[in-house]
């Protein structure tokens, strides 16, 4: 038996000898983003289950793994009494929540004045990293961002492996409001005045 989070949250954590074992986050037809799915396990071992079979299994899917992050936070900060810094630091969260929501994005993490986000179409990352620098530009603060097109893996901590990094690095290496592309990012979603492509990823 499998179950997502919420139904093993309604459970008692163990029942006599059964407990709930973490298979780690998949993506599960009519639910959005990626669930964490346990399966039930018993004292005495039972013939062999069949794979779990969800969107992700086998190879995993390839995203637009998108880094974002405000640029010379500290500095502007440093100009702010406590208050305000905190009211500064929690605009990005809500920034960054409210238009992951509005283009229906699959995985969002912050790292305080940043965050990564993954999104199965390469449109909606671009959609999502723009109105972000904008919402940004409101609050007098610049932003950079990476897009970078690869396969995610998920571990029990999230996504991982050579993408992330690479969507990391686009982030790190892109001007000030610019957004960054990968080659293959770049491929898809055309050239504008905003964005600049990578010329080694």
């Amino acid at each position: 038996m499998v179950a997502t989070r919420a139904v093993v949250e309604l459970t008692t954590a163990s029942a006599g000898d059964l407990s709930w074992r973490n298979l780690g986050p998949h993506r599960i037809r009519d639910l959005s983003g990626w669930t964490e799915v346990y399966q039930l396990h018993g004292p005495r071992p039972r013939a062999a289950l069949p794979s779990l079979t969800t969107l992700d299994t086998g190879l995993p899917p390839l995203a637009a793994i998108t880094m974002l992050d405000a640029f010379d936070t500290l500095g502007r900060v440093d100009t702010l009494n406590e208050a305000d810094a905190d009211l500064l630091l929690r605009s990005f969260s809500e920034i960054f929540a409210e238009q992951f929501t509005r283009v229906s994005g699959e995985f969002l993490h912050f790292f305080g004045d940043g965050c990564l986000a993954i999104f199965a179409d390469p449109d909606a990352a671009l959609a999502f990293s723009r109105t972000v620098r904008a919402q940004v530009q409101r609050l007098d603060m610049q932003m950079r961002a990476g897009i970078y097109l690869g396969r995610v893996r998920f571990g029990l901590g999230g996504p991982y492996g050579r993408a992330v990094g690479n969507a990391y690095k686009l982030m790190r290496e892109c001007p000030p409001n610019k957004i960054m592309l990968s080659a293959a990012a770049a491929a898809v979603l055309g050239r504008s005045h905003d964005l600049v492509v990578a010329p080694s990823l």
